[in-house]
């Protein structure tokens, strides 16, 4: 379940009119956002986000993305660009964070997936210190309590700097993405097969992204009830079997699952275009599944999506149905 931790009051600490002004206004601010901040909008996590917080709140609070590109992201954002406000804020210049940020109650900072990704979010937290943002919601990895695992290492250290800023947070931790199976529609194209190095029997928690999303904005709309949480959320388990054939059944076509050695997984990742770091730290994620790690699988109990928004996750069967096109 949710791990609590005492969020600390920041701007309050000196005491005074002017501190006890900030205070009140920090605590009407989680009770009722006057408005959402999504920094890191551009990756698929982001930009879903954005679709689940304009659906249920475009109308009741308003709405703002940094983004790096303002033109560009207009463009790319399509209908949703007119539904929020585009603001200049590039984590990778800190100093454009700063006047982005200023009057922000809720932000949302979902890490790039750049090598120097804790840096940035390290910077970006700073910058919600310095401006007095209310609350901050980071995306955080299930493997955050292995430190010696690559993505564990750096999702560690960023919620330490959470805890450690001050400000009011949440901490999101997510497992293997269901939307990577996207990385096999080649493969099921031409040769109906997946390739992956884990044992085809193995179970493990995958997280769709549109749950994410789901997940992200109710917590974003209500950060009272979320402050000082570490979350641990999952949409389904199955087993690689389990993922070639829910496909096999949506293509009306035999799937086969067939495990290749993890030099060979890692040489074609590479070749997708993964960065080197990024695939190795995949690979260590498959490993724990493989070693049948309780954390790549955690337990229907464990699950917090439940909790932060009162409804059914995505199931397998569904959600290969709905995306079975890309396979065809």
């Amino acid at each position: 379940g949710a791990q609590g931790r005492a969020a600390g009051a920041g701007s309050g600490a000196g005491g005074g009119p002017a501190a006890a002004a900030s205070m009140a206004q920090r605590t009407a601010a989680l009770l009722a956002p006057k408005n959402i901040f999504v920094l890191g909008a551009s990756g698929s996590v982001g930009t879903a986000t954005l679709k689940a917080l304009v659906s249920a709140h475009a109308g009741s609070i308003p709405i703002a993305v940094g983004v790096r590109n303002v033109d560009k992201a207009r463009q790319s954002l399509g209908g949703l660009a007119a539904q929020v406000s585009l603001k200049k804020a590039d984590m990778a210049q800190p100093r454009s964070l700063v006047p982005a940020l200023e009057g922000v109650d809720a932000l949302f900072i979902v890490s790039p997936g750049s090598e120097d990704r804790t840096r940035l979010t390290l910077e970006a937290i700073e910058a919600a210190r310095l401006t007095g943002v209310a609350f901050v919601l980071v995306v955080s990895v299930a493997t955050a309590d292995l430190s010696e695992t690559i993505f564990g290492a750096q999702f560690a250290a960023i919620e330490k700097a959470l805890w450690a800023s001050g400000v009011p947070g949440c901490a999101l931790r997510l497992p293997l993405f269901m939307d990577n199976v996207f990385a096999d529609a080649g493969s099921v194209q031409s040769s109906r097969a997946m390739y992956a190095p884990v044992d085809a029997f193995a179970w493990h928690t995958f997280v769709a992204v549109a749950d994410v999303a789901r997940a992200a904005a109710d917590i974003l709309a209500s950060p009272a009830l979320h402050k000082g949480r570490t979350y641990r959320i999952f949409s389904a388990r199955f087993t690689h079997a389990q993922l070639a054939d829910a496909l096999s059944d949506a293509l009306g076509e035999d799937v086969a699952y067939v495990r290749v050695s993890y030099a060979r997984a890692r040489e074609a990742m590479v070749g997708l275009g993964f960065p080197a770091w990024q695939a190795d730290g995949i690979l260590e994620l498959f490993q724990l599944i493989d070693k049948g790690s309780p954390i790549t699988n955690l337990a229907d109990s464990e699950n917090d999506y439940w909790k932060i928004t009162g409804t059914a996750p995505t199931q397998l069967g569904p959600f290969i149905r709905s995306i079975a096109e890309a396979f065809r």
